[in-house]
């Protein structure tokens, strides 16, 4: 049986997708995405760089789509899909089977292609509110910079809960503390500056699976430590529905040494534009969208220079220099103050 399967092999930046023109054969999702309509081939890299729609659909139709007996576009739908229902399932996997319902939370899009997948992701999972970083495209790289400093430090303590020694136990916290003070140190982190998470590692007797507790400061006690195991009970309970009269074992101690970083100052952007973003369309192009089976001709408005207050109904596509935001039929977008996006589904 043939079946269609997408990465975890990537095509890199060099030969990179067919559509880059450098000798890539093999279909990416970037070129599906060009050949669905939301990529503009005269606007990738915010023009620096052309990609070939023509390059893209020769590949899926020599790969994907002559083998599945598909057409071209049929060939980069089922590329789009089982690459978002991917990710979904790694959302899920993160979210759910933890416990936590993404129904209640904000999803956000991150990565120069997170945008343009995004409202398909949260449909998957019931979100309804999306949230899109001005600068996405380099949204990990921000994070590295501006997240406070963090070492994680563990030692092994296996030893049944019952007959755990409390005086070991703080000494392990407090060698791992010194260890993580060291590091910090080395950094330049001041004392003030400094802060500490302490957890434990516990499961039942005979798991393979261990939940981590948070620990507060101070010295541990017996007392602590049963309250530290009435709360793995609850724990456990939350997420995997159940909880146990078998013993319990603790396995590690954690310590998280941490350094505060002062983080950069937003400022608010706008010039009282307000709501209307019409003076920002620059074109229009047909773009498939799932919600009405087919090409729809969309509104494709400039991203780089729309500002706080302006609003966009789907079906739109926004072009930023380094990253593209599809807006499906039916959703509300609107540029914070801060410059970023809000997307609203259905």
């Amino acid at each position: 049986m043939k079946m269609l399967h997408v990465g975890p092999q990537s095509a890199g930046a060099d030969p990179g997708p067919a559509c880059y023109g450098r000798g890539g054969e093999e279909p990416t999702s970037t070129d599906a995405d060009l050949v669905l309509g939301y990529l503009n081939p005269d606007f990738f890299l915010g023009g620096e760089m052309t990609v070939d729609r023509s390059l893209a659909e020769r590949s899926l139709k020599t790969k994907i789509a002559d083998p599945l007996g598909l057409d071209v576009v049929g060939a980069a739908r089922a590329v789009r899909k089982i690459i978002d229902h991917s990710m979904s399932d790694a959302i899920s996997e993160v979210s759910v089977q933890r416990g936590e319902d993404p129904r209640r939370y904000v999803l956000v899009a991150a990565g120069g292609a997170g945008p343009v997948h995004v409202a398909a992701l949260a449909r998957l999972l019931g979100v309804k509110s999306i949230m899109i970083p001005r600068d996405s495209s380099i949204f990990c790289a921000i994070g590295s910079i501006i997240a406070d400093l963090r070492h994680d430090l563990v030692k092994s303590v296996v030893v049944k809960t019952a007959s755990a020694d409390a005086g070991a136990l703080n000494a392990a916290f407090d060698d791992l503390r010194t260890l993580g003070d060291g590091y910090l140190g080395r950094e330049g982190i001041s004392p003030d500056d400094r802060y500490y998470r302490r957890s434990i590692d516990m499961r039942y007797k005979g798991q393979f699976h261990e939940v981590e507790l948070p620990v507060a400061d101070g010295d541990l006690t017996a007392q602590t430590i049963d309250r530290i195991v009435e709360d793995f009970h609850r724990r456990h309970e939350e997420l995997y529905a159940y909880r146990d009269n078998t013993e319990t074992e603790m396995i590690n101690v954690r310590v998280a040494a941490c350094g505060r970083v002062a983080p950069p100052v937003r400022n608010v952007v706008g010039n009282g534009a307000g709501r209307d973003a019409s003076r920002y369309v620059k074109g229009r192009r047909n773009v498939y969208f799932e919600e009405a089976s087919d090409f729809v001709s969309t509104s494709i408005y400039d991203g780089d220079h729309m500002t706080a207050g302006n609003i966009v109904h789907g079906p739109a596509v926004i072009e930023e220099s380094t990253t593209t935001i599809v807006v499906p039929p039916g959703a509300r977008l609107e540029v914070t103050d801060y410059g970023d996006y809000m997307m609203t589904l259905q």
